[in-house]
């Protein structure tokens, strides 16, 4: 039994798909950096009240925020770009994760999965492929432990975010009716938007099959088409939002992880690249 997990978690998985998500949760990690800069340095103000985690916790302070913001960007640029891509995953690792849990006011649902997403890519080995470090290589392959780990992750975002909707609250439409109608939304639903615990209903059952259908060869084009749709539409009924966008790129990135099949990537592009 043990011999057959470990074969298992080893065997070859391009490294293609790999290398893409590393650049999609690296331009994420780019961005939120960018976000971090103003953010991180305005709770670390002397004169903004500190949540720590615990009293043992470093007080987060201007120089320690700014030394957080640097080594964030350069290491998520370098990690972007395959770079030294290990020791700038897990530099990047690490300062997302001190970040994360640096003060309360700090935590939020998309940076802890930025967090976990960068980790598992770098334990994937994510540089074997599209890097400055490797280039390019034809048959470039990675352990597929890691990879699974990063395809179950975005599984239970998926899935565990349509149980957790599973409630009165949101089932009847209130908090979907909280953020809109939006304007261009509202005349189909009238003006009260009375057919929005429809539209809840619809959220969760897509929801629901994008945990599923990923998995599915016949179905994860069609997963990934409306996983995409999902993430736009969030977008544009929601409101332009910083954590929005960063938590569907992340998301979006790891759909190249499942257009894989029998050891083999199922993407032209990708094909084209490695001919």
């Amino acid at each position: 039994m043990i011999a057959r997990w470990r074969a298992a978690w080893f065997a070859p998985f391009p490294a293609q798909p790999v290398g893409l998500a590393r650049i999609g949760i690296g331009l994420a990690a780019m961005l939120k950096g960018v976000d971090m800069a103003v953010e991180l340095p305005a709770i670390a103000d002397p004169a903004v009240l500190k949540v720590p985690y615990g009293s043992w916790l470093p007080t987060l302070s201007p120089g320690l925020a700014w030394g957080l913001v640097i080594a964030w960007l350069v290491a998520a640029i370098a990690f972007t770009l395959g770079a030294a891509s290990r020791w700038a995953g897990s530099l990047l690792t690490v300062t997302v994760g001190v970040v994360l849990f640096a003060d309360q006011q700090t935590y939020s649902n998309h940076l802890y999965l930025l967090w976990l997403l960068v980790g598992l890519l770098t334990w994937a080995d994510a540089g074997a492929w599209a890097s400055l470090d490797r280039g390019r290589p034809r048959d470039a392959v990675v352990a597929a432990g890691p990879v699974r780990l990063l395809q179950l992750e975005l599984t239970m975002v998926y899935g565990l975010g349509a149980v957790a909707k599973l409630n009165p609250s949101f089932l009847s439409g209130d908090v979907l009716r909280s953020v809109g109608p939006p304007a261009w939304l509202a005349p189909a639903f009238g003006c009260h938007w009375s057919g929005v615990s429809a539209v809840a209903g619809l959220v969760i059952a897509l929801e629901l099959f994008l945990a599923v259908g990923l998995w599915g060869k016949r179905s994860r084009w069609v997963a990934m088409a409306c996983g995409l749709g999902l993430h736009l539409t969030i977008l544009w009924t929601m409101g332009p939002s910083l954590q929005l966008l960063v938590f569907g790129w992340e998301c979006v990135s790891l759909y190249a992880l499942f257009a894989v099949s029998g050891g083999r990537v199922h993407l032209p592009q990708l094909r084209r690249a490695s001919s």
